[in-house]
């Protein structure tokens, strides 16, 4: 899997008041949030990118209902 590398400033880590660790799984989070929203991840992989399984991702996100794709999924049923 490639790997990407992201430059932060100090003061954001000061504001969060977050570990170093925490406020980089939060970065990662949100980007997966933001990619799931842009529907370029499945819930599934946006899970898996920071994870998390999907009953976790969908929580935190605060997922109401699945979305599906009715062209992908014949048999009307939420892809999980």
């Amino acid at each position: 899997m490639p790997d990407m590398s992201i430059s932060y400033p100090e003061e954001l880590l000061i504001t969060s008041g977050k570990s170093p660790q925490d406020l980089e799984a939060e970065l990662v989070f949100l980007l997966a949030v933001k990619l799931y929203e842009l529907r370029r991840l499945s819930l599934g992989k946006a899970a898996e990118f920071c994870h998390m399984n999907k009953i976790q991702f969908m929580f935190e996100h605060g997922c109401a209902t699945l979305r599906y794709r009715t062209n992908e999924n014949p048999g009307n049923q939420p892809r999980l």
